[in-house]
């Protein structure tokens, strides 16, 4: 049974990009090893516990309901898997991967243009997501990554 009182709480996202952004951890039950591999990036001296993280995570979300999370900063200085806004299409939310932004959609990501270092965007991805990226985290990504960034590939 979906949404049981006191269990976890099932999500259904794209890919992990968007649940990162959303301020969702891997799970530590179904998903173990990538918990470990999240845990590890975002606290490599202390072994924080689940509990510690989901503290950690639902006080970025509930800032960020209140409007206080999102910040502006260069795409330059963000990591790969970093969700954006751009300042001029404020309605389309970006992934940053690999030397390109792919535009997010529930089907998957519509299409990549070139990251400009340079370009002042608003980062979607709280504070302890980007810590766990720029230690290393990979996020799983959805299919249609490899069909835009690399679209000669079979």
């Amino acid at each position: 049974m979906l949404m049981q009182p006191r269990h976890y709480t099932e999500l259904f996202c794209l890919d992990e990009a968007v649940a990162l952004a959303a301020g969702h951890r891997p799970c530590a039950l179904c998903q173990r090893a990538a918990f470990e591999a999240f845990r590890t990036a975002v606290s490599p001296q202390i072994r924080i516990r689940a509990t510690q993280l989901d503290a950690m995570l639902h006080r970025e979300r509930v800032a960020r309901i209140r409007g206080h999370v999102s910040w502006n900063d260069t795409l330059g200085n963000l990591p790969d898997g970093s969700m954006v806004v751009l300042p001029d299409v404020p309605h389309q939310v970006w992934l940053k991967h690999r030397g390109f932004l792919l535009r997010w959609s529930h089907a998957g990501y519509e299409c990549a243009i070139p990251v400009s270092d340079e370009q002042i965007v608003e980062v979607l991805t709280p504070p302890t997501m980007r810590c766990a990226l720029v230690a290393g985290y990979e996020p799983i990504l959805h299919l249609s990554v490899s069909h835009l960034c690399y679209p000669y590939t079979l």
